[in-house]
Order: C-alpha cells, then sequence, then structure tokens
C-alpha cells in the first residue's frame, strides 16, 4: 500500500510572530509521531526553517535551497553537519539550485535542476482533431461495456485490512486475527465472504483439534497481492505448522525463563537432520521439538533418526490431533523395530496440541523427570 503524501505549508502552524509560535506545535508533532508508526510519510515545506526539533530532528531527506536569514543557516548548519564555510554559501546558491542531504547520502551535496521547457501549444485545429477523435473512441467503450461483464472492482475497507493480514499473519487463529485488527467475528467473517467471493481466500484443509480452521491466500490472491506490492509471508510447513511450533515454544517458555529455542541448530548440520526446534536447558539438556501436521510416516522417521543422536536428551513431538497421533506412534515404533541394531533411543514423548496446548497441561512435569 502506497503511503499518504502530506505536504504542509505555514498555515500559522510555525508562525515568524513571536506571540504565536507554539500554535498547533504540540498536536502536530504528537500526530505526526503517531502517523508516522502507522506507515504514513511527510513532506514539510516552509520559507523558514522553524520547524520543531521533534520534526526536524527526524527528517530522512533535507533539501535547502538558497538562505539568508542568519537564524535559519544557523540550523542548516546545525541540523545538516555543515562546517560554517559550507553554511556561508548557501546564500550564494542560484536559480534552481539545492543543497540535497538524505539517510543513503549523509554527506550534503548540491544538486542543480535543467530549466524545463515546453513545445509550443498545438493550432486549434489540432486540438479540435484530438477532441473529435476521443469523444469517438469514448462512445466506443460505452458501447463495448454495455456486452461486457463490469471490470472486477478492488477490495476495500474491512476486505482490504483482512487481506492484509492474511497476506502476512495466515499463521493465526480467527479470534488472535480479529483482536489484531479490531474486529468482532461478524465483522470478519463479512469481510472474509468478500474475499471468498473472489476467490482470494479459503480455508485450509488442515484444522487443529477438528475445530480451529486457519485461513490463507489462495494463488489467485497472492497474485493479486504481489500485482500491488504486498507482502506475501511464506512458510516453510504451512501456516498450521508455524502456529503449532510458536504455540509450543511459547508453552514450554512459561516452565522456565532460562529456557532458550534454536530453530536452527547444529544438530541438523552434523548429522543431515532439520529438527523444527532445539531447546537448551540450564543444565545443558538438549531436547528436540517436532510439530507433525500432515505427513506422520515422514516424521517419524526423522523422530526416529533424533532419538538416536548423541548429545540429544529428549524429543518431544506434537501432533494436529488425536488420530495424527495415534498413526505417528505406530510409525516410530516400526521404524525402531526396523532399527534393532541402533543406539538405545533417548525418550520421547508424544503429545496431541489439543491437549498439551490446554492452559491446564502440566509442562513442568515433563521437565522434572530425569533427562
Amino acid at each position: 500500500m502506497l503511503p499518504f503524501l502530506i505536504i504542509l505549508e505555514e498555515y500559522h502552524l510555525f508562525s515568524a510572530d513571536a506571540a504565536r509560535t507554539d500554535i498547533g506545535r504540540p498536536t502536530l508533532c504528537t500526530q505526526v509521531a503517531t502517523a508516522g508508526k502507522r506507515g504514513l510519510r511527510f513532506i514539510f515545506s516552509n520559507q523558514l526553517l522553524n520547524f520543531p526539533e521533534e520534526i526536524l530532528g527526524n527528517l530522512g531527506c533535507r533539501i535547502v535551497m538558497r538562505l539568508s536569514n542568519p537564524k535559519c543557516l544557523w540550523v542548516a548548519q546545525r541540523s545538516m553537519g555543515l562546517t560554517p564555510e559550507q553554511a556561508a554559501r548557501l546564500p550564494e546558491l542560484g536559480f534552481r539550485e539545492a543543497l540535497v542531504q538524505y539517510g543513503d547520502h549523509p554527506t550534503p551535496f548540491k544538486v542543480r535542476v535543467d530549466e524545463l521547457s515546453f513545445p509550443p501549444p498545438p493550432a486549434e485545429a489540432t486540438l479540435e482533431e484530438a477532441a473529435q477523435a476521443f469523444l469517438a473512441s469514448v462512445r466506443w467503450a460505452e458501447e463495448a461495456a454495455v456486452h461486457e461483464p463490469p471490470e472486477d472492482l478492488p477490495i476495500t475497507g474491512d476486505a482490504l485490512k483482512l487481506f492484509m493480514r492474511l497476506a502476512e499473519h495466515s499463521d493465526e487463529t480467527t479470534s488472535e486475527r480479529c483482536d489484531a485488527l479490531g474486529m468482532d467475528r461478524a465483522q470478519e467473517v463479512r469481510a472474509r465472504k468478500v474475499l471468498d467471493a473472489k476467490g482470494f481466500a479459503a480455508a485450509l484443509e488442515q484444522t487443529l483439534g477438528k475445530q480451529t480452521k486457519f485461513y490463507h491466500l489462495t494463488d489467485k490472491g497472492v497474485a493479486w497481492a504481489r500485482q500491488r506490492n504486498i507482502k506475501v509471508k511464506e512458510y516453510k510447513s504451512g501456516p498450521l505448522h508455524e502456529y503449532l511450533l510458536n504455540q509450543v515454544e511459547k508453552a514450554i517458555g512459561t516452565v522456565s525463563p532460562k529456557f532458550s529455542f534454536q530453530r536452527n541448530s547444529p544438530i541438523a548440520r552434523e548429522h543431515g537432520l532439520e529438527p523444527d526446534s532445539v531447546l537448551h536447558l540450564p543444565g545443558g539438556q538438549r531436547v528436540i521439538i517436532e510439530v507433525c501436521c500432515s505427513n506422520p510416516d515422514y516424521d517419524a522417521m526423522n523422530i526416529t533418526r533424533e532419538m538416536g543422536v548423541d548429545g540429544v536428551d529428549l524429543v518431544i513431538a506434537v501432533a494436529a490431533n488425536r488420530r495424527l497421533m495415534r498413526i505417528l506412534k505406530a510409525a516410530v515404533d516400526r521404524y525402531c523395530n526396523e532399527d534393532s541394531a541402533a543406539a538405545a533411543p533417548k525418550p520421547l514423548v508424544l503429545l496431541d496440541a489439543g491437549e498439551c496446548l490446554n492452559k491446564d497441561f502440566d509442562w513442568h512435569g515433563i521437565f522434572e523427570r530425569p533427562l
């Protein structure tokens, strides 16, 4: 989404009159700070450099043209980091010349804009001919529109807010999404129906506990977003997997503030494994965390290998539902029986997400056992 462009002229916000220097100043500074956090961008222009320090100190780009006022020269020198000699040259700037400074080029430099030239206006007969041609094309377009379906209008309002949220946060429940957007469930449902009708969003086939649904952008929605430079977050293993892994780490983290998680652990590089997360305990123990959402056989094979790795003290596997947990357990037992020559496997705790993410689940009991 393009930011708003707001141009502020003097309009008594910054008056040269000593009795009016503070008119609108507190409100403006507060509103600028608030709007900046929401992605708005501003352009301030004035003949005098009497902007508040709160604004002047946070400008990303400064363009200063010819100045002669001593106070303005001093402000420009301090704000742009000019030497006294450089500041003394500001009154000498000519027409279409300016001193420019911005983030990627902190050293101020002078620019000169070439004078624009315009071609002579066309003759009246030429204008009349062009006007007739334009009117003829408009009439043709109106006639064609009668036989063609109306153009698909862009989404707006709550539907657009929901679309933007799904683009970057499809790994959240409907309740979490409503809280983030400040919507109630009825508003969210109405907005989602607009996206569903356009084919921009759909529910994942997988659910959490057969009740909690997750929504994401369809291929059509992703294409529409990218055409408009809207960022779409991609998940390595899907939104549901990302959600479960985040929730499991958050729940385990309540056991002790000294627990730390590592998504890209050396264990993976050393043994050719890709655990979802590795939990490091204060005593030096390491616990592998795996989340299973859709491919229990593949996950069981990895879990079996991880249970035999030196330096791993425990493996915790969380399945999206009870049915998947039973399939995962059977597959792990099968792989362990087939690899009878392997070293004694490390303990495995197999959990159902609906159970272990409940606020009453006893995570302390799991880590109080000797690892």
